[in-house]
């Protein structure tokens, strides 16, 4: 708290001489606090430019010491090609047509490197209005000028890098405001920028497409959300193109939009190719529909006349079969040995005929009826064909093992004829004299189960295996290895029917791996 020596409102006494040189004194030691600690660089020049007196800061700036800078001028430390515009200000400011003058400019530092400075000049005159003294002050602004040498160069080169893609390419200000267009925009529209800059833009659009281009491109501005359009940009020719138009906000540190950068992509060609193959798909899929058509009435067709067929072979067949076992029965003694011989060859050429019949039929059944998948157990579906084949298989000897079986997502009655023909041929195609030893698992792999079927039989060439699964399709004569030739082809389509897929492993002598692959059921 400081306490008045003079009453409120007194009027103050006069300073003696020795008070006056006290206070000059005091403001002095003030102002020489202020000069040394200032926070930027301050010196006092005489006429000639030298140096006469300069604070710590100064010093700092061009690392120089002050009794160092007392034998130079200014000029003496100013980078050359930075003269003329300091001799030029230091002209005006001597004329008296300025009272002092700030520019930016280089300073050379002891060590030859080069800062940067902001410089301000003031002309100090004397009573008499003659000028005696300069007082500068710099503030050292190097890092702000790489800043923007880093950015100015930045700038270059992504509009250079924009020149050069072959997009059209635009800058904008935050508000819409396009100020900048790359030289691809000008080549195309035949422009030029002080008709483009602002909102200039438009007079190349389609006038039908611009109010919804405007709209959602004003919606963008206004949610800061990036932008993206097909729409037409009129060419230098008078020609219409279309354009995938995307803008993104570029934003700086706080998240602020500081400008939108757009790019223009040529569609045109893309977009007559897309319309081309669409009609090119119309048109398919109406050939695909009458094909298709064409092909249920051919299907109905076929189906009539196998069933017609069918029916007419077997009828036939039949009554061949009836006629010869009669012969037999009643005409033993008169036919002889080589008459039986003849009429059992007719009787099992007939059976043979008739399951072949039976076969066609199962497999046009199996290529034509709708399947209903479920879950089914595999498990049970191998037990009911080896409950099946029971007979055989105790004729034969055999032995059948099962390992774990996985449930799977399939058509039990087409699974069931699958099975049933895999350890028919498990069982059929064996070396003479050899007992059959057949092996049944599963494994299951990502979503499908891989059913396994191992047998101990003659093998198969690897020449012959890609075509094993065609119908009618036989490796071996007749009297070693009966059959039609359709059983694994009922294999093939009833699997793929049931979206698996079917393969196996075999060699000569060493027996076969058929497997087949079906949707897991979890």
């Amino acid at each position: 708290m400081i306490i008045p020596t003079e009453p409120v409102g007194s009027i103050p006494r006069p300073l003696n001489k020795r008070g006056i040189q006290n206070a000059l004194r005091e403001s002095e030691q003030r102002l020489r606090a202020m000069f040394n600690q200032a926070a930027v660089g301050m010196a006092i020049a005489g006429m000639d430019g030298r140096f006469e007196e300069v604070n710590q800061k100064f010093s700092d700036i061009l690392d120089y010491s002050a009794e160092e800078l007392s034998a130079l001028t200014f000029l003496e430390v100013t980078y050359p090609t930075d003269l003329p515009q300091t001799e030029k200000e230091m002209g005006r400011l001597l004329a008296g047509e300025i009272t002092d003058y700030s520019l930016e400019k280089r300073y050379i530092r002891k060590d030859g490197a080069i800062v940067w400075v902001f410089c301000t000049v003031t002309l100090l005159r004397d009573e008499a209005g003659v000028p005696n003294r300069f007082v500068g002050v710099i503030e050292d602004i190097s890092q702000r000028k790489k800043t923007e040498e880093r950015l100015r160069s930045s700038e270059e080169e992504l509009r250079a890098l924009a020149d050069s893609i072959p997009q059209l390419a635009w800058v904008a200000e935050p508000d819409g405001n396009i100020f900048w267009y790359n030289k691809r925009w000008f080549d195309y529209t035949g422009t030029t920028l002080p008709q483009m800059e602002g909102w200039g833009w438009q007079s190349v659009h389609d006038p039908e497409k611009l109010p919804l281009v405007l709209e959602r491109w004003r919606a963008s501005i206004s949610s800061g959300e990036p932008f993206e359009m097909e729409f037409p940009l009129r060419g230098a020719d008078g020609v219409f193109r279309w354009f995938l138009t995307r803008v993104i906000p570029v934003r700086n540190a706080e998240g602020h939009i500081t400008r939108w950068f757009g790019t223009n992509t040529d569609l045109d060609e893309i977009r007559k190719t897309r319309q081309e193959l669409q009609k090119a798909k119309d048109e398919l899929e109406d050939r695909v529909r009458e094909r298709t058509a064409s092909l249920q009435e051919t299907t109905q067709q076929l189906e009539t006349f196998c069933y017609t067929i069918a029916h007419d072979l077997r009828s036939p067949l039949r009554a061949q079969q009836g006629f010869a076992l009669a012969l037999l029965d009643e005409y033993q003694e008169a036919l002889g040995e080589t008459g039986k011989d003849y009429v059992q060859r007719i009787i099992a050429a007939s059976k043979r005929q008739d399951q072949l019949v039976n076969d066609l039929l199962s497999y046009s059944r199996l290529s034509r009826t709708d399947l209903h998948f479920e879950k089914v157990d595999l498990a049970k579906v191998v037990q009911d064909v080896q409950a099946i084949f029971a007979e055989e298989i105790a004729h034969k000897n055999a032995s059948i093992s099962i390992g774990e079986l996985a449930p799977v997502l399939a058509h039990e009655a087409t699974l069931n004829i699958i099975v049933s023909n895999l350890i028919t041929n498990a069982l059929k195609f064996m070396a003479p004299g050899v007992v059959p030893r057949i092996r049944i698992w599963a494994d299951q792999k990502n979503t499908f189960v891989r059913l396994w079927v191992e047998d101990n039989g003659i093998g198969i060439n690897v020449e012959h295996q890609p075509r094993i699964f065609g119908v009618f399709q036989r490796l071996h004569p007749m009297d070693a290895y009966p059959g039609t030739g359709i059983g694994l082809a009922l294999v093939q389509k009833g699997v793929e029917r049931m979206g698996g897929s079917v393969g196996l492993e075999s060699a000569p002598g060493e027996g076969s791996r058929f497997w087949i692959e079906l949707p897991h059921a979890p």
